[in-house]
């Protein structure tokens, strides 16, 4: 994403020319305000102060609209035990209240009803049946409880027959949108393999399918997703992917503090290669490693452009404006990824259009009637 982390912007003496200590200042305050200190040394000067023109009105601060194009399923496996019972309700909790605080519609399936006859496994799949017929901008599915392996198919235990990846996957093929899986039961790390495909994020509790021992991710994942300090980018707002390094962080941390083996380690699978990537892959908002195809963006990109806090900048802008926004700035960063394939001008050829294209965004009527 973007981000604006300063009041002012400096655009004079920029005649003097980039080799001029005031110039390099200026340049490195705007990239910086941009959130894109990289550009510092990839871009040619004109292509900031053009930004910075275009950009530098969106500083003022505006509410944070209802996220009605958002649809969260929340499903509640079988807890076997009250103490887990309890457990799974408080974080299901924290999930339907920041639902109803962002006014966000949430189904939740497997709290309530205790007939005999429950099934909430056919309650999945009717709820995402319907969801296909007139699927929302971005679609959530989140799984709390206790997971299963028998050697070949993992399973979220539920109340009735219990749900398996593959049965997840039919379902959810069915439903043409950006979809958010987060199964923060044990035994997940499965899921990404078997879910994994473009327009998919997934994050889940465990690395394979033999980390079968309770996990705590949930604990933490849910506690995060309210938590203003782990934003990372400073950008006023709490990605997807803060949220996934914060709780793997903290779920390290407990298991450190017990002084006992962690048997869980959360993976995240943004870029649909069915490889998941852990939270010490990444410093910051970056991971350090790249895919085994030079073609494939690493982990993490995607997940940084979907918030479950919206900052307020991005609140000036239509759902549409902030998918071509997402589309241009991915644009952006496979480029520079592939940097090295290009000659110098052919490199600054592509990137100043997508440059440009991305600052006319925040210009657009439907951002300024705002104002």
């Amino acid at each position: 994403m973007i981000h604006f982390t300063e009041s002012k912007i400096a655009t004079r003496n920029v005649s003097e020319g980039p080799r001029s200590a005031t110039h390099s200042r200026q340049l490195r305050s705007l990239t910086h305000a941009l959130g894109y200190d990289w550009l510092n040394s990839v871009c040619h000067p004109i292509l900031l102060i053009l930004l910075a023109t275009f950009l530098f009105h969106l500083f003022s601060p505006t509410p944070t609209s209802a996220d009605e194009n958002k649809h969260i399923v929340l499903i509640v496996g079988a807890p076997g035990e009250k103490k887990y019972g309890e457990l799974f309700e408080k974080w299901a909790k924290r999930f339907q209240k920041h639902a109803n605080d962002h006014k966000t519609p949430i189904t939740t399936i497997g709290i309530g009803k205790t007939e005999t006859d429950t099934d909430d496994r056919k309650q999945i799949q009717q709820t995402l049946q319907k969801i296909a017929k007139s699927p929302p901008a971005e679609l959530w599915v989140v799984m709390i409880g206790h997971g299963t392996f028998d050697g070949t198919s993992a399973k979220l235990n539920l109340r009735g027959p219990d749900c398996t990846a593959a049965q997840m996957n039919d379902w959810l093929n069915e439903i043409k949108t950006k979809t958010v899986i987060v199964n923060c039961a044990s035994t997940s790390g499965i899921f990404v393999n078997k879910l994994s495909a473009p327009q998919r994020i997934i994050i889940t509790s465990t690395k394979s399918a033999y980390q079968y021992n309770f996990s705590r991710f949930g604990e933490y994942f849910s506690s995060a997703i309210t938590d203003q300090s782990i934003d990372l980018d400073k950008d006023g707002g709490i990605s997807l992917l803060e949220v996934f390094l914060a709780a793997s962080k903290r779920t390290a941390e407990f298991y450190k503090s017990k002084s006992q083996l962690a048997t869980e380690h959360a993976l995240l699978d943004d870029n649909g290669d069915s490889v998941g990537t852990p939270a010490d892959w990444f410093t910051g908002v970056r991971v350090t490693k790249k895919a085994k195809d030079p073609k494939i963006l690493p982990d993490g990109f995607r997940a940084n452009q979907v918030f479950l806090i919206p900052n307020q900048r991005d609140s000036k802008l239509s759902a549409e404006a902030i998918k071509k926004r997402n589309e241009l700035e991915l644009q952006i960063e496979q480029l520079r990824a592939q940097k090295p394939q290009h000659t110098e001008d052919d490199y600054y050829a592509k990137l100043e259009p997508l440059m440009l294209e991305l600052a006319k965004i925040y210009v657009s009527p439907d951002t300024t009637d705002q104002k």
